[in-house]
């Protein structure tokens, strides 16, 4: 279609009439902010399960079938001299074609910088954003957002698009990527809002600015280290009729590219519903294709996820963590022993962590297991240790459970989970019975063993020298037993 060039003085008027593109309005489009208005047509997506016939379209629905909500914005390349320039054009309407009207800032025309009058180089893209760019003489650089709050703004599928025209004229978007589109099922009633966060656990990532190429036109999305803030994306959507809906685009077509950690929290309480980690890695699909995955997430979650299936919540072996003062920092610790492993769990006081970005390891601390009656020293509790493990409760700032003394049972040198929420810290650790330092606990029938934990205001500055600092946190409380458990009969793997 035709575009308006609109000073900002003249859009009352304007919106009562139709408007031709003219010398008068070039020369006004110099001297003030004007508004361009495109027509814009998206395609629909080959459902790898679609059924045979599609019903109305509605977002990209069941079959694929896409369309326009109120809300969906686009990027439009425009250029002042050699200056280029993605301009932000949203939709008031719904449906398969809208309108998508913007501001442009006085100076900027259509099209690229080094366009010329048989090629503009009209370049748009979909989902808008501010990171988009563009160099003269290459394909656009596409910015896939790490995060996207749709419980804020309206839904959206978001998945990246683009046309490139020669001249002005209506846009026809095409696929950049292919997808996966994730369906949250069985949603307790009290939960409005899912986040879910997923990082791939090949080296491909999954947001981040990527380059346009090929033929037909893909995102080359590159290499991430698993575990890296381009291998990971966060989205949060309402939740409607008992499930969430969240659209994740990735490499598409590339053998064993895609192996994801998925997690799922009411992100309003920030409890975790579910979390799911691919155990093999498998081919993305194809450009255009958007393949439907169902998780289950029923509960109202909890504010920890055991690794280990552990539902800590209802484990009865506990104790409290002392109360007296500037010794309180732990609040709660559990143990739990099954025939091939003993599991500690333990609940601390964020706020008497030690907590500077200068600190390399910070709040050193010490996990004790004993059999009662041997053992070589501790000054903390009645009981002696057979072995203690020094770690580090932070690193770089954030929670990292860091093993000094490594080699000595700690399932993969780490706990399963730290993490905190809401003021406490969750740590999550197993100890693999199998390891030749832990004989006494490697007993043929049920016995009772001991476990207890401090942390200290200990921190290294960097990797450096550490400071020996004060004991913080004691459990139990000082001065009396260690915490007893029932250790099963030992079964060896």
């Amino acid at each position: 279609m035709k575009h308006c060039f609109i000073p900002m003085m003249l859009m009352a008027a304007a919106a009562l009439a139709s408007c031709e593109k003219s010398n008068l309005n070039e020369q006004k489009a110099q001297e003030g902010s004007y508004v361009y208005t495109i027509s814009a047509m998206a395609p629909d997506m080959v459902d790898a399960d679609a059924p045979a016939q599609a019903p109305t379209r509605t977002d990209y629905d069941a079959y694929g079938n896409f369309s326009w909500s109120a809300g969906d914005a686009i990027s439009v390349l425009f250029h002042n001299g050699d200056v280029n320039k993605f301009f932000t054009l949203t939709t008031t309407e719904s449906g398969a074609t809208a309108k998508f009207s913007g501001s442009i800032e006085a100076g900027y025309e259509i099209g690229a910088s080094d366009g010329t009058v048989s090629d503009k180089k009209i370049w748009a893209l979909f989902p808008a954003s501010a990171n988009h760019t563009y160099t003269a003489g290459s394909n656009p650089s596409f910015y896939v957002q790490p995060s996207v709050d749709f419980t804020a703004t309206h839904f959206s599928a978001n998945l990246p698009m683009y046309d490139n025209l020669a001249d002005e004229g209506a846009l026809s978007f095409k696929h950049l990527t292919g997808a996966y589109k994730f369906v949250i099922k069985n949603v307790d009633s009290s939960v409005n809002k899912i986040r879910l966060t997923i990082s791939n656990q090949k080296t491909y990532a999954l947001s981040g600015l990527w380059p346009i190429d090929g033929d037909p036109k893909k995102l080359n999305y590159d290499y991430a280290e698993p575990g890296s803030a381009n291998s990971c994306m966060t989205l949060t959507a309402n939740v409607s009729a008992n499930q969430a809906v969240f659209y994740v685009p990735c490499r598409r077509n590339s053998g064993s590219s895609f192996q994801p950690i998925i997690t799922l929290y009411d992100a309003e309480t920030g409890y975790t519903l579910n979390k799911v980690t691919a155990s093999n890695a498998k081919t993305s699909p194809n450009l255009g294709v958007v393949q439907p995955i169902s998780i289950s997430a029923p509960g109202t979650g909890n504010p920890f996820w055991s690794a280990y299936g552990i539902n800590w919540s209802s484990e009865s072996t506990y104790v409290d963590g002392d109360t007296s003062a500037n010794n309180d920092a732990i609040q709660l610790m559990k143990v739990k022993a099954d025939t091939r492993y003993v599991y500690v769990y333990l609940q601390i006081n964020a706020n008497k962590l030690l907590r500077d970005p200068s600190y390399g390891y910070a709040n050193r601390s010490y996990l004790y297991l004993a059999d009662g009656t041997t053992g070589s020293h501790s000054n903390s509790w009645n009981q002696s240790d057979n072995i203690n493990y020094e770690g580090w409760i932070l690193k770089n700032n954030a929670y990292s459970y860091t093993i000094n003394n490594t080699g000595k049972g700690v399932v993969g040198e780490k706990p399963s989970y730290i993490g905190g929420l809401n003021g406490t810290v969750y740590m999550e650790i197993a100890i693999d019975r199998s390891n030749a330092n832990l004989t006494f606990l490697q007993n043929a029938s049920a016995e009772t063993r001991y476990v207890a934990f401090y942390i200290t205001t200990a921190y290294k500055v960097g990797s450096g020298s550490t400071t020996y600092g004060t004991i913080s946190g004691y459990a139990p409380a000082h001065g009396g037993d260690m915490l007893s458990f029932s250790l099963p009969g030992y079964v060896a793997p």
